[in-house]
This record gives structure tokens, C-alpha cells and sequence, in this order.
């Protein structure tokens, strides 16, 4: 039923009462915030209703909510109008649970809760912005607010009782958020100023304040007030925040407090819990005390993350380090890090009980804490860390030490300042190789040396710490493992050339022999052998508990296959490395460390692997028959990993389109691309055995003939011109693996141009997972082509045809792998027409009346006003259906589809079966990955909704399916029916009219029992059908 109001008055409830007897009728709607609608199931006796309204849109007025807590939802759309309302409990009804209720305030307006004391029993949370924040639990408020006032229009009330003589009374009161609220500075600030930018506000504009202290103090604290005296989240507004703050303003008006002093003493700071904090040291500042998240008295929050506070010291200075750390396990650690998070780790995992950390210096202004709190287990008092500011201007002494008989190192400073850097030159004597340079401190710790060893080269840097060093060359006549080793780089890519003479060595990760791998290590090592070498690695990895080490072994580079891949167990354990030789001369080694729970536990994993040099044997290379042109290679011999280069030239009238290279097996060699130039040179690497070389010339200048150009790589653009006399060619992605195929800003972009000015007709295929770009012209190099033809491979592999209107044409793809297209220079793409079938009820037109394959077709469907659309297909000349529209009588909008290659006719079909009795219906999607939204027309009278198995069968599990409705303008929907399902199954069905949504869920009443749905109305309709469990029998619905 309806119900109209008189201007200023709302509907404030509906009385449904039998006429004989005067029992109530449940009502749906009839509130305030119902929008005017009510309904109720007609009992079998006459009834009277009454309808109830007021003018007094206020608390005083009788206007209320009542809390659900039979774990259902109530959305509250506030009309407008209204100024207060309360919240009560459901004492209606002999239950108890949760209830939620979303309250919307109109356009411009916040909202106020206020009753919020410790008389408030059972649970309420109170969320905002998808955060819940103030709460009162039985008796206790975890809020010293009594009032609140929302920054947004919306906010969330859950509710929770477990005994029904609980009671809820709050206040609810709309504040106008349009309202510009003042920014007061506090009076008789001592020590500075702060200034307020801007100094009046709307609510939750962003308010930025600016701290100036006077000389000699320093910002202390900067304390938000509201006018109800509620403190207000203030960002910043420490010591070491750069005399910055802010917050976001409430919907009143605030002062603001800044604290200043000038004793620059017991300064400290709390390491968080999770992501980074930066700390800005103010100039005065000599030291302070860094603490965990418990702060100077409390322990840390135990299972709490990986926290990262970054320090910058003023100009000319540099941070010490020194204190204790007390953790309960090994799991919880402190690690130092000279300048930022990536910088170089000086304190790996420290842990244990009252564990001194030692003494430490950064070498430039930045240095890192990290502090990880990821164990279950006790949570001790942690960090108590003393941070002292040292001068960086003062220099320090460079000693070197070397063995004369071995080789000498030089230094291009004898003293240098903290964070200069330091380059030192080695120069071995003969038969001695530069085993490695190390640089420690006066207190004896290692200093972090860029090259310097006999992997890199002979010449190192590194940057001065705030300390005398020793720089100690180390030369070597061992040139076996027992002395050489290389570290893996902890991310990227780092490639060896062996010395010739180094017959073994040691690979161990990236912490080296005596520590572990970094969590997150991903780094890829290339070591090549001299030529006449191959290699051969043996060795093991180790997993500590909840990591995980991973090795794979190339024969060759990066894209070469793996012959090798071990990976450890997660509960922990040492895997082997069996002995495997490469082929070749170069073999890559990637070795990544990762954690199950994505939690650093501190010494994840480690690496130790022998690499030797075993000699390779000679293999012949024979040049096999070929025609067309000439060709010599430069070697009758090579060995494996050795580099073969053949010259060739083409004859008139004809071009080398490849070049064979087969071994004993013939299996194919990799070569490089040749070009259609009259003169080429092609190399390739050679296998580890006898080959043969065969140049391929063809006067048959078509793709047929061989005829084929590829993509570039790497995000790359290259133009190509077409040589007169070819006529077509294919066109292939990169021979490139997927790490080095697109850069992260581009995809590859090929130009081709024809030299006789003639345009070209394209056709082929993608990968299914990609997509293409073509552009009829040229673009300018600095900009990514515009779209001209776009084809996404998940929706078809075949691009029909294309056809450039002019002698240039530009082709960008994302992918190296599946590009399959034909080139024809001066070809002509086939048109097909467009038919559209004279149908009865409505009429259905298309954007083209002929195309070339490929091309996208646009329909109108348009039925009269006593039809429906039925169907449509689309046929082509023998009757067979080639593209599938998916358009229904629901959901049909304007349908479009790529033009197929034939003739085609679209075939529409509309009905005048309007209502269920004619058998119009919607089936419910099976998943809510395949969500369905049905708009339905205005002519429809009627429709049936079944599960996903239809009318006659049942629904598959699992189930899970959403269907989103929406009714013609002026008309609501009216649900009424039953489900079947296996006991735990429901159907939820969330409605909305005027603005006002709630939620009705039917539970199953029984393993394969029908269950009436009732009655439901609603213009909205979001049905969620969860139908059974995976082990059960399923019923139709």
C-alpha cells in the first residue's frame, strides 16, 4: 500500500490490527525512514490499519530505530528534514545475537551518536570509512567520549548481546557538514608559534599546521581538541617531524595545543609496529632514545609485523648506534642498516635476552632500524637503543696492508670523512690472482666493498665510515675453491668472467659463508669459463623453518634451460646439488629465498655450491649445400660456448630469409636473425658437439618463401621498410624469454613501410593471453601508438583482416610468444555483408552493411511496445550459427561482435509472452564470478526465477550465484515462491525502494524441504542463492 504525507510531515509508523480481535499483523515498512511504503501478508479476517504521522522530526517526536539482533542488516536512509532520532534494542522479540544498522545522513549533513557512557550494556562498535574505531563492551567504554561526531555521511552500528534484558538508549543528531568551523590557537604558548593553513574548515578538509619554534626550543607535541573536548587524531606534530602536523577537521569547531622545550634532553621515539616511520632529526639534538612499540616500560606487541625507522641526522652529521635488545625468540630481531631500507645491513638479527647490540655508525646521514615482531610466543621489553649524533666532518686514516711478493694496493686518499668515497687499485704480481680486498674498522667489523676480487676486477670503492680503517689486499698462487669464491648478488643480475688459469671456486648466497641469505633474495649469477672450458656445480641449500631456498641451474644464460632446480622443504632442511656440467662455457645460477608466512624470521637460507672447470673438446663445423648466393664461416673447429660467425651474400633477385645450424642429432642451433640486406653475417654459439651450417636463399620473396621479420624487444620500437619485390612475409613476436620481452612502460612497436606505396593487408593470429594494437600511419617515436584497431586475444585469437589505407603502418604487441601474422604488400582485404532479417515485434539495425573480417559490428535492438526480444542469431550463407551474442530479453542493451569471414545474416526474433504463465524466466548464475544484471522491460508483467539447473533440474554445486534486478520506472517487484535446498542452504535476498534497503534471508527448512520466500517488494532486487555444502545432494530450487 501507499501512503502520502503533507509537506513537513513523515510517516512515523503503521498499526496493522484484526477488526475482531485486535491482534497486530506484522508490517514491512510503515517507519519513518521507509519512504512511504508498507506492506503485509493479508490475513484470513478483516483488518484496520492506522497510519501514524508527525511534524515534530525529532527525538521529542517519537522518531526512533530499533537495533535488529537476530544477526540481520538495516540500512537508514535519514529523509530530509529530520534533526534527531534514537536507537533502541529489539526488546520486541525473544532472541538475542547481532544486529547491524547503516545509517546515511543526507547530502551535506554528519552524523552525532551520543549515550555512548559505561551504563551501555552488551557490545556496541561503532565503524567509519570502513574502519571500526569507538566501542563499549558490557560496562565498559573503550571510548572516553560520551558524544561522537562522524566526518563522513555514513557510518556503521554493531550491536552484540548474549542476554535479552540488555538495553540500548542512544542519540542520534544530524550537524550540518557545510558549516565552515574555526581553527583557535591555544593562548600562552611558551617557547613558539604554530599557524593553522587553512584557519577555518568544513568537516574532514585537511588542516596542515606549521610549527616555529624559538631559538633554542624545539616541538615537543602538537595536542586537537574538539569542542566537545574530544581529543582530535593529530598526523605528526612530533620532535623529529619537521615542525609539521595535521588532521582532518571534525564537524566543530577546534583548538589547537602545541607543546615546545627547550631541553633537548629525554627525547625518544617508539618503533611502529608495521611500515616505516621517518625521523627528521632537528639540529641541537645530540642524542635520544629509541624504544619498541611498548615504549621505555612496556614490552612489544608480540605477532606484530616489521617495523622501519629511518633517520636522517642534520647537515654534517652521522648517527651511532649502541643499547640492548631482549626478545623471546629468535624469530623477533633488531636489524641496523646503513642509510635506507636498501642500504647495506651492518646488523643482520640480533635477538635473544638483554643482548648487547654493540656500537655501530652510518656513513652518511640516513641509517635504518628494522625491528621484527612476528613470534607468537613471549614478548620481552625489546629495544632500549641509544642514538647519538657524531660529527662527520673528521677525518680518518687509511692503512694498507699487502704482501710486496704478491701484489701492492694503492688508495686515492690517505684520509677521507665519513661517507667520501674511497677507491683502491690492485695490481697482482705475476702467477698470483686477487683473491679479494677487505676494509674493516677500528673495532675490527667489515666494511662493505664494491669489486676488488678476482670475480669483479682489481680495482674497489667503499665509503669511509666515522673510523681509521685497513684496507688488506689478498693475493693468491691458489687458483682452486679452497680459496676462491664468489657471493650471489641478492637481486639482479651479476655475470663472472673467469680468469683464465682458475680451475675451481666456492658460490655461496648473497650473505656470504658466514651469514644468511636476505629474505626476498632473487638474484641471477652468469659465469662464463674461457673458451675450451665448461663447467660443472655441485654442492647444497639449506631452508631454515617457514622459508623457503630455491635454485635453478641454466646450461647457458638466463633464457637457456634448466638443468638443475632443487628447492627446499618449508619445515626446514638441507637439499643436495647434484653434479651438473654445462655444455657450453656459461652457466647461470638463480637462487631466490622467500617465506611461507611472509614474515622475515632473520637467517632464512643459505647456499654452498663447488663450481669446477673441466676442459671441453673441439667440435667440427661443416658448411652443407645451399643456392642462391655465397657464404664462408669463420672457423672449421670451435668449442662449446665458442662464437661462429658465416658471411654470406645474396645473388641478385633473391635474400637470405635464415640459416640451418643442425648438430649430429639434428637438432636446430639458435642463430641470429639475418637481415634481407644483399650482405649478412649470422652467429650463433656453439653446442657441445659437431654442427652443420646450411644458408637458406629463396627468390620466392613471399611469406610462402620463407619470407619473415620479428617484433623487437625489451619495450623497443624499430622501423622496417619493405624492399621492392616482396610481396608478402610473416611477422613474429621476439625470440626473447618473458623477462626480457616488454619493458614496465612499453610494449615492442614495429613501423613498416613499403617502398612502392602501396598499402598492406594484415591477418594471423595472437596469444590468447595478449593483446594488439595496429595504427594505420606512422607515430612520433616519443609517444605510445594511438588506438586504431585493438585486439585482445581472451576474446579471439584471429584478427580477421586489417587493411591500411596508406604505404605506413605501425604494430605494437605485449608479448613474445604466439604472433603469427601475414604481411601482404598492395593486398586487398575481402568485404562481407551484413544482412538483417525482417522480423515481427521490433526491429534490429546495424552500424555497417558490409565489413572486412575482423571489424567490429554494432546492433540496435528495438522491440515495440508488446514485445520482447525473444532471441537473435547470427548466420552465415549455409545456416550455421558463427557469432553468439549472449543477448536476452533481459539484458540485451546494444549487442556488438567482431565480423567473422563470410556472408552473415542476423536473424532477431521478439514474443508477446509477457508474463511467468507464458514461460518467461531468468535462471540464477551458478557462481558470483558470472554475476547477472537483468534490467527488465516495462511491458513485462511477470517471470519465474530458477537456480542455474532451470525449471526441471538441479542447481550444481557449489553454488553461489548473484542476480541483480531492476524494475521498470513507476513499478516495484514482488518476490513470492519457495526454494528447495540441503539443510544448511539460504537464499538472501537484499531489497531496495525509495532509497531504503534491507536484507531478508530465508534459511533451507530442511534437507530437500520446499521453504516459502514470503512476500518481498522492492524497484531493487539483489538475490544471493547459497544452495548447498560440496558433500551434499542438491535439490532445484
Amino acid at each position: 500500500m501507499d501512503v502520502s504525507t503533507e509537506t513537513g510531515y513523515l510517516l512515523s509508523r503503521v498499526d496493522v490490527v484484526g477488526t475482531d480481535d485486535n491482534s497486530p499483523v506484522e508490517v514491512n515498512g510503515g517507519h519513518w525512514y521507509s519512504g512511504n511504503e508498507v506492506s503485509f501478508v493479508m490475513p484470513n479476517k478483516d483488518v484496520s490499519v492506522t497510519a501514524r504521522f508527525t511534524d515534530n522530526l525529532t527525538v521529542a517526536g517519537g522518531l526512533y530505530v530499533v537495533m535488529p539482533t537476530d544477526n540481520s542488516r538495516l540500512k537508514v536512509f535519514v529523509p530530509n528534514g529530520v534533526s534527531s532520532f534514537k536507537i533502541y534494542r529489539d526488546n520486541f522479540n525473544d532472541y538475542w545475537g547481532r544486529g547491524w544498522i547503516e545509517l546515511q545522513a543526507p547530502d551535506g549533513y554528519v552524523l552525532q551518536v551520543s549515550g555512548l557512557t559505561d551504563d551501555l550494556s552488551g557490545i556496541l562498535s561503532i565503524e567509519e570509512n570502513g574502519e571500526y574505531g569507538d566501542y563499549c563492551a558490557w560496562g565498559y567504554c573503550g571510548t572516553d567520549k560520551e558524544t561522537i561526531v562522524s566526518q563522513y555521511s555514513q557510518i556503521k552500528l554493531r550491536y552484540e548481546s548474549d542476554d535479552p534484558n540488555d538495553d540500548l538508549d542512544l542519540t542520534v543528531t544530524l550537524i550540518d557538514a557545510t558549516t565552515s568551523h574555526s581553527v583557535r590557537i591555544a593562548e600562552n604558548i611558551v617557547g613558539g608559534t604554530i599557524e593553522s593553513d587553512p584557519t577555518s574548515a568544513t568537516v574532514r578538509e585537511w588542516i596542515h599546521l606549521t610549527a616555529t619554534p624559538n631559538d633554542g626550543y624545539l616541538l615537543s607535541s602538537v595536542d586537537v581538541t574538539d569542542s566537545l573536548g574530544n581529543s582530535v587524531e593529530v598526523e605528526n606534530g612530533k620532535w623529529y617531524s619537521e615542525n609539521q602536523a595535521g588532521f582532518y577537521m571534525p564537524a566543530m569547531y577546534v583548538t589547537v595545543s602545541p607543546t615546545f622545550t627547550n631541553d633537548f634532553t629525554g627525547l625518544s621515539v617508539n618503533m611502529p609496529v608495521w611500515n616505516d616511520l621517518n625521523v627528521v632529526v632537528p639540529a641541537g639534538v645530540t642524542s635520544f632514545k629509541v624504544y619498541d612499540d611498548g615504549g621505555a616500560d612496556g614490552e612489544y606487541t608480540k605477532e606484530g609485523g616489521t617495523g622501519y625507522l629511518v633517520m636522517t641526522a642534520p647537515e654534517g652529521y652521522v648517527f651511532r648506534v649502541s643499547g640492548t635488545v631482549s626478545t623471546g625468540s629468535d624469530n623477533d630481531y633488531l636489524r641496523i642498516i646503513d642509510g635506507d631500507k636498501s642500504g647495506e645491513i651492518l646488523l643482520n638479527s640480533l635477538s635473544g635476552y638483554e643482548k648487547d647490540v654493540g656500537t655501530y655508525y652510518s656513513t652518511g646521514r640516513v641509517m635504518t632500524l628494522m625491528f621484527n615482531t612476528s613470534y607468537s610466543g613471549t614478548a620481552f621489553e625489546g629495544l632500549d637503543l641509544t642514538v647519538e649524533l657524531v660529527d662527520a666532518s673528521i677525518e680518518h686514516a687509511i692503512a694498507l696492508t699487502y704482501n710486496n711478493l704478491r701484489g701492492t694496493v694503492s688508495s686515492d686518499k690517505s684520509t677521507a670523512a665519513t661517507g667520501e668515497t674511497v677507491t683502491l687499485t690492485a695490481v697482482p704480481r705475476s702467477d698470483y690472482l686477487l683473491k679479494e680486498i677487505r676494509v674493516t674498522d677500528a673495532n675490527g667489523n667489515s666494511k662493505k666493498v664494491t669489486g676488488g676480487t678476482w670475480a669483479t676486477s682489481n680495482t674497489a670503492t667503499f665509503t669511509m665510515p666515522y673510523s681509521d680503517v685497513n684496507a688488506e689486499a689478498i693475493f693468491t698462487d691458489n687458483w682452486t675453491s679452497s680459496v676462491l669464491f664468489v657471493n650471489m648478488p641478492a637481486s639482479g643480475d651479476m655475470t663472472v668472467d673467469i680468469p683464465e688459469g682458475v680451475s675451481s671456486f666456492k658460490v655461496y648466497d648473497d650473505g656470504g659463508l658466514n651469514a644468511s641469505s636476505v629474505l626476498g633474495a632473487d638474484g641471477h649469477l652468469v659465469l662464463r669459463a674461457p673458451i675450451g672450458y665448461r663447467l660443472q656445480a655441485l654442492g647444497s641449500i639449506t631452508g631454515r623453518y617457514m622459508a623457503i631456498a630455491r635454485l635453478s641451474i641454466h646450461d647457458g644464460d638466463a633464457s637457456a634451460s634448466v638443468i638443475s632446480a632443487v628447492n627446499s622443504e618449508y619445515m626446514g632442511g638441507t637439499k643436495n646439488v647434484t653434479t651438473v656440467t654445462s655444455s657450453g662455457n656459461v652457466m647461470t645460477l638463480d637462487f631466490s629465498c622467500s617465506s611461507m608466512m611472509g614474515k622475515d624470521f632473520g637467517n632464512p637460507a643459505d647456499m654452498q655450491l663447488v663450481v669446477t672447470l673441466v676442459a671441453a673438446e673441439a667440435h667440427e663445423v661443416a658448411l652443407g649445400n645451399y643456392a642462391g648466393g655465397t657464404a664462408s664461416i669463420d672457423k672449421a673447429t670451435a668449442y662449446p660456448g665458442e662464437t661462429v660467425t658465416l658471411t654470406a651474400h645474396s645473388a641478385t633477385g633473391y635474400i637470405l630469409t635464415g640459416v640451418n645450424v643442425v648438430d649430429s642429432e639434428n637438432s636446430p642451433v639458435k642463430t641470429s636473425e639475418p637481415t634481407w640486406d644483399a650482405d649478412n653475417t649470422v652467429t650463433f654459439v656453439m653446442p657441445n658437439d659437431a654442427v652443420t651450417v646450411t644458408p637458406q636463399f629463396t627468390d620466392n620473396l613471399t611469406a610462402e618463401g620463407g619470407l619473415y621479420i620479428r617484433m623487437p624487444s625489451g619495450g623497443n620500437a624499430m622501423q622496417f621498410t619493405v624492399p621492392e619485390g616482396v610481396t608478402s612475409f610473416k611477422l613474429y613476436a621476439a625470440d626473447v624469454d618473458e623477462y626480457h620481452c616488454t619493458s614496465d612502460y612499453s610494449d615492442n612497436i614495429i613501423e613498416l613501410a613499403s617502398t612502392n606505396g602501396s598499402g598492406f593487408l594484415i591477418a594471423g593470429s595472437i596469444s590468447s593471453d595478449s593483446y594488439l594494437n595496429i595504427h594505420d600511419g606512422q607515430i612520433e617515436w616519443t609517444e605510445y601508438p594511438p588506438q586504431d584497431r585493438y585486439y585482445w586475444g581472451y576474446q579471439s585469437t584471429d584478427i580477421g583482416q586489417y587493411q591500411s589505407t596508406g604505404d605506413t603502418v605501425t604494430i605494437s604487441y605485449n608479448r613474445c610468444e604466439d604472433l603469427d601474422l601475414k604481411v601482404t604488400v598492395g593486398g586487398v582485404a575481402t568485404k562481407y555483408t551484413v544482412t538483417i532479417a525482417d522480423a515481427v515485434g521490433g526491429t534490429v539495425s546495424s552500424d555497417k552493411e558490409e565489413a572486412i573480417a575482423g571489424q567490429t559490428i554494432g546492433l540496435e535492438i528495438r522491440p515495440d511496445a508488446t514485445h520482447i526480444l525473444e532471441g537473435i542469431r547470427v548466420e552465415d550463407t549455409d545456416g550455421n550459427s558463427v557469432v553468439e551474442l549472449g543477448a536476452t530479453w533481459y539484458n540485451y542493451g546494444n549487442p556488438s561482435f567482431t565480423m567473422p569471414s563470410t556472408n552473415i545474416t542476423v536473424i532477431p526474433a521478439f514474443t508477446d509472452n509477457l508474463t511467468a504463465e507464458d514461460g518467461l524466466f531468468i535462471n540464477m548464475p551458478r557462481n558470483e564470478w558470472n554475476s547477472l544484471y537483468a534490467s527488465i522491460p516495462g511491458n513485462v508483467k511477470s517471470f519465474k526465477i530458477y537456480d542455474d539447473g532451470g525449471s526441471d533440474g538441479n542447481y550444481i554445486t557449489p553454488v553461489n550465484g548473484e542476480l541483480y534486478m531492476h524494475a521498470p520506472d513507476g513499478y516495484a517487484f514482488k518476490l513470492t515462491g519457495s526454494m528447495t535446498a540441503s539443510a544448511g542452504g539460504r537464499l538472501v535476498v537484499e531489497v531496495g525502494s525509495n532509497g531504503d534497503y534491507t536484507t531478508h534471508e530465508i534459511a533451507s527448512a530442511g534437507e530437500g524441504l520446499a521453504t516459502d520466500v514470503g512476500t518481498i517488494m522492492g524497484d531493487y532486487m539483489q538475490l544471493r542463492f547459497r544452495g548447498c555444502d560440496n558433500d551434499k545432494e542438491c535439490y532445484s530450487a
